[in-house]
């Protein structure tokens, strides 16, 4: 029942422009797949939302009303301390000009023959050698104990 209530509530979710659209380059280089990647199908549009394209970033007023221990939970980093723009890994979406919104209602979730293999070897990859984790064994080896 539970899984019901959320389901519905996250489809309510997706039909507002705020979870629905979001910015983004697809066509940026990626630092670590020097060829190009084509699509397998070479049918896999994407749709731009044009209308958002022009103005989208909204600021939001900070609600100080709030009491001292709510303020203490709600407070946040500025993206610039913890963003390393140098990693490639994440990028402040609105600050690229080249970027364009999508809405998810016009651009579904779609077979396109890529299983993303190539991309989780490498992020598989970097986490390793950044962080010297060492390769894990056979799935049997930890997951039926």
């Amino acid at each position: 029942k539970e899984n019901k209530n959320i389901n519905s509530l996250l489809k309510s979710l997706m039909t507002t422009k705020f979870f629905r659209i979001f910015r983004t380059n697809l066509l940026r280089d990626c630092e670590f797949f020097k060829k190009k990647q084509k699509c397998i199908l070479g049918k896999c549009p994407v749709y731009e939302e044009e209308e958002y394209n022009i103005t989208h970033i909204k600021t939001y007023i900070v609600n100080k009303t709030l009491d001292s221990k709510t303020q203490e939970f709600t407070k946040h980093i500025p993206i610039e301390e913890y963003v390393d723009h140098s990693d490639g890994w994440m990028v402040d979406e609105h600050l690229d000009e080249e970027g364009s919104f999508l809405d998810i209602q016009k651009n579904p979730e779609r077979f396109t023959g890529y299983n993303g293999s190539i991309i989780w070897n490498e992020i598989n990859k970097q986490t390793q050698l950044n962080h010297n984790f060492s390769t894990p064994g056979p799935p049997q080896d930890f997951l039926y104990r």
